[in-house]
């Protein structure tokens, strides 16, 4: 089963990160943004751009991460088995 891992904020990403496997995905938003900076799992990650860019943090993105749109994480939701948010 695979999950989308919805992190707000550094502690939400803290409490996460035991509980994500290979076949998972994270999606920062909010001030979750700004752990997209630090330390990132080997999954696919991605960000909201327009969270990104309310914190002046666009066009710092790391090569790692994929900005999104909520359009697109609404999709995303409908794609992965669980959704988690943090």
């Amino acid at each position: 089963m695979s999950t989308l891992h919805i992190i707000c904020s550094r502690q939400a990403y803290l409490r996460a990160q035991g509980l994500m496997d290979a076949s998972d995905a994270v999606l920062f938003h909010g001030d979750g943004c700004y752990q997209a900076l630090e330390v990132l799992p080997s999954l696919p990650c991605y960000w909201v751009g327009s969270d990104a860019k309310a914190r002046a943090l666009a066009s710092r993105c790391p090569q790692k991460v994929t900005a999104v749109e909520w359009p697109k994480v609404v999709s995303m939701t409908l794609v992965f088995d669980n959704t988690v948010t943090w």
